[in-house]
């Protein structure tokens, strides 16, 4: 059998699901890796890590209800119903947890999220406008109100809806005047949220200020309230947004091989604006990122069940999902199997012994070449059943690449312990010479 293989290691069907149902749910509603390995493998949790799971849950409902208690009594109270059917669809999450019924969950979990993401836009769009009526009464127009009382009657726009008869020089200038102060209104917070949209505006602005039609004032109005709508909510939508990513950015710190996307966030959150596909796009690739995580994880537990090991407080984990080379104990004296797998899936295992030096590495005997080859025959049946192990959970692998012992050998590596014990004795025997012939 074999020495050298190399696998590729798919994520297949099972985390497929988890990266989509992460991508497009759970992260966004600020849940993790555990609520998306509970859903997608095939066995039921136990109680102590159903509640963890709750808890989870428990906690993102917390954190919305704070933000919702930062906005004023009349905003507050419209949002409290969005509040109460987000967490009805929390419980009946709960309940289904309860009952191990993960299709139930998987489709109220949608529900949710697009409540809780609705819920957060309201919460910051409340929080805006709370902060644009602090801002308004600061502000003094800059274009002043005109007396429209020379407008001849009849003009176009002054008629009245019911009659049609024209309106008197006096309803005209107060209605004129009414719809300038809407114009400088809107214009004034547009300034809150783009100064390069508002200084564009400026001039559609000052073109009111001798405007005698209603009409036309009206149609200048719904202009700029547009564009200042427009700019509101996609200042609301960024808020949000940030909020979740820079809770992702805290996850992440706790997981290896994440800095590229995490340094990708951080730079999305320094934009001015945030848009909706660009959000997405950060929670797919955080979602990857997680199956990733599983993938590494699911290695990690299949090798060790079968009783291979790292030295204990090395983190297998972290080197494995970082590409790293990971050297794992065997049942085998003086033998390791050397692993690694690459950002692509392609993990390559080898066994090689441990020798304490150079000169053991060069002189190998015919009897250690043959009990090399007959030791990595035993780890080759072990491979076998961790390829299975893997395919059980979901994870393709196909074999791509052999070396059969007999053409390869095992490969001798010297220890650093080995080598590093060498190093001290020879220090402290130097230290020792040199202390005798001093005394000599």
């Amino acid at each position: 059998m074999s020495s050298v293989v190399v696998t590729d290691v798919d994520q297949g069907t099972v985390l497929a699901d988890l990266g989509r149902l992460m991508g497009q749910a759970l992260l966004g509603i600020g849940m993790g890796v555990a609520w998306g390995i509970y859903l997608c493998f095939d066995k039921s949790a136990e109680t102590k890590e159903k509640d963890k799971l709750k808890s989870e849950l428990n906690n993102t409902l917390y954190n919305l209800r704070k933000e919702l208690d930062d906005v004023d009594a009349a905003a507050g109270k419209q949002l409290e119903r969005d509040m109460d059917v987000a967490g009805k669809l929390a419980a009946e999450i709960k309940a289904a947890l309860d009952q191990d019924r993960k299709e139930d969950i998987k489709n109220v979990l949608g529900a949710l999220n697009a409540k809780i993401t609705d819920l957060r836009k309201k919460i910051e769009l409340a929080k805006l406008s709370q902060k644009e009526d602090l801002l308004l009464q600061e502000y003094k127009p800059a274009v002043p109100l005109m007396d429209d009382s020379q407008t001849r009657l009849g003009a176009p726009g002054t008629e009245t809806e019911d009659t049609l008869a024209p309106q008197r020089p006096a309803e005209v200038s107060n209605s004129n005047n009414s719809i300038r102060t809407e114009i400088l209104r809107f214009h004034a917070l547009t300034k809150a949220y783009d100064e390069d949209v508002y200084r564009e505006l400026l001039p559609l602005v000052d073109s009111v200020k001798g405007e005698t039609y209603a009409q036309r004032l009206s149609v200048v109005k719904d202009n700029i309230k547009l564009r200042y709508g427009k700019l509101k909510e996609a200042a609301a939508e960024t808020i949000a947004y940030r909020n979740v990513l820079n809770g992702l950015i805290e996850t992440l710190r706790q997981h290896p091989g994440s800095g590229k996307l995490a340094g990708d966030i951080q730079m999305l959150i320094a934009r001015k604006n945030i848009t909706r596909e660009e959000y997405e796009t950060i929670l797919s690739c955080a979602a990857e990122l997680a199956a990733r995580e599983v993938t590494v994880l699911e290695i990690k537990n299949r090798l060790e069940a079968l009783g291979y090991h790292v030295a204990v407080g090395d983190d297998i984990a972290g080197k494995i999902e970082n590409g790293e080379v990971v050297y794992l104990s065997t049942k085998w004296d003086g033998y390791k199997i050397m692993l690694r797998l690459d950002p692509d899936g392609k993990l390559t295992t080898r066994m090689v012994r441990m020798v304490d030096t150079e000169d053991e590495k060069k002189n190998i005997t015919s009897y250690q070449k043959q009990k090399d080859i007959d030791t990595a025959k035993q780890w080759c049946k072990d491979y076998k059943g961790f390829i299975e192990k893997l395919r059980e959970v979901g994870l393709t692998a196909d074999v791509k690449f052999i070396k059969e012992p007999e053409e390869e050998g095992v490969a001798c590596i010297v220890s650093a312990g080995a080598a590093q014990a060498r190093a001290k004795a020879a220090a402290i025997n130097g230290s020792g010479a040199e202390a005798s012939m001093k005394q000599s």
